[in-house]
């Protein structure tokens, strides 16, 4: 990033079970190897990863609420 650019924008979503198709284990997902995404970064509740969208570093962290059948992504 240029030096004097500190602007930060947060967004989040929301992504509810009803979206996507079928059961989802969030954690489980990621760490069986089933995404292209190995370096995911983990902690108790959510995975964190950064992408470069248009030049742009973009920091994202998702997590999941509830359980596998009816739950909430949150990113």
């Amino acid at each position: 990033m240029p030096e004097g650019n500190d602007h930060t924008e947060t967004y989040s979503i929301e992504i509810p079970s009803s979206h996507v198709n079928g059961p989802l284990d969030l954690g489980e997902t990621i760490l069986s190897a089933q995404t292209s995404e190995p370096e995911w970064r983990g902690d108790q509740t959510s995975f964190t990863d950064v992408e470069i969208l248009s030049g742009i570093p973009v920091k994202y962290k998702v997590d999941q609420a509830g359980n596998t059948d009816d739950f909430k992504l949150r990113v």
